[in-house]
């Protein structure tokens, strides 16, 4: 049921036992501690030390940071239902509208000559090589006549800001256009930017190919003849692919059960460690009780452990019946 490319890898991730490893090992640990703890509840009369208050202090504490390690690098899967959103910005008048229209196969923006005939952000579906993206055509940016064109750009700046990639288009012919393109080093988007140089068509943005700088790696596109289309949808692929593979769906995807059972055992640890922090001599029962209680919480994740198993760790260490 996966919708995007984000939720197949979070979904291919758990399929593989990512968590239930991850919640195994945590509740190993947690046994080992439970079963030196319930021998040495056992066995206080023989007055031999199985496990010190120091060490139930430093194993606790390492879980604890475990889990919540595990809850800050976690995502829901509600974090990856959205698909990448790919936003067009530039000056006014360089043709984003057109190449929107371009990359979607229909007119979703009203085209026009006339500078600032965008006047909201305009979303599509842009189908790629691999999934899809939403595809968000923007105001231009440039010189505020009235205060409806304040907003526009207002809103233009918020989509840059928060969107997974910004492709800032250039119109290639204008005689500016090279201090353009160096608009886009300053922006605030915290997303990868693409520069994107349309009307290839024209002569003037072919000399503007030969000289500029080619570190910044510019997409030359015609929106009016399709040139380089194919290339461009391309390189959004690719980069979104990247961001994909690095970012979230890295992460652990969490169901609301998984995280509820995580965030109590968390709990569990917090207050083993107060019992083990407010005195030198910590009422071991209680400090058991809390460990197995995280231990249960885990272990509607990783699989029940049952008493036996604690059993097992400590029949397994100690010579016990002899």
């Amino acid at each position: 049921n996966a919708r995007s490319d984000g939720e197949l890898r979070a979904a291919q991730r758990l399929l593989g036992g990512a968590l239930h490893r991850v919640c195994g090992s945590i509740s190993g640990k947690l046994l080992d501690m439970l079963s030196l703890l319930e021998a040495q509840l056992d066995f206080a009369e023989e007055e031999i030390e199985l496990i010190s208050v120091c060490r139930l202090g430093k194993e606790s504490r390492g879980v604890l940071m475990e889990l919540e390690e595990l809850l800050a690098k976690s995502v829901t899967w509600e974090d990856l239902h959205h698909l990448p959103q790919v936003v067009l910005a530039g000056p006014a008048n360089a043709g984003k509208s057109s190449l929107a229209n371009r990359l979607l196969g229909m007119d979703r923006s009203i085209v026009s000559a006339i500078a600032g005939t965008t006047r909201d952000a305009l979303t599509a579906p842009l189908r790629l090589a691999h999934g899809e993206c939403l595809l968000i055509d923007t105001a231009g940016l440039g010189e505020v006549m009235d205060p409806l064109a304040e907003k526009t750009q207002n809103l233009t700046r918020q989509k840059m800001e928060n969107c997974d990639l910004l492709l800032w288009v250039v119109d290639g012919s204008r005689p500016d256009a090279e201090e353009n393109i160096r608009l886009c080093q300053p922006l605030p988007s915290r997303r990868p930017i693409l520069v994107v140089v349309n009307k290839t068509d024209l002569s003037e943005t072919a000399k503007l190919k030969c000289r500029l700088n080619a570190c910044l790696s510019p997409v030359f596109v015609s929106a009016l003849t399709g040139e380089n289309l194919e290339e461009l949808k391309d390189r959004i692929s690719r980069i979104l692919q990247k961001e994909i593979t690095d970012g979230p769906a890295q992460a652990l995807a969490l169901t609301v059960r998984q995280r509820q059972a995580i965030t109590e055992a968390r709990i569990h640890l917090e207050a083993a460690v107060l019992i083990l922090e407010k005195t030198d001599s910590p009422a071991l029962e209680l400090l058991a009780l809390e460990i197995r209680g995280a231990m249960e919480r885990l272990g509607t994740i990783s699989g029940e452990i049952a008493t036996e198993d604690i059993l097992g760790r400590i029949f397994s260490r100690f010579c016990i019946g002899k």
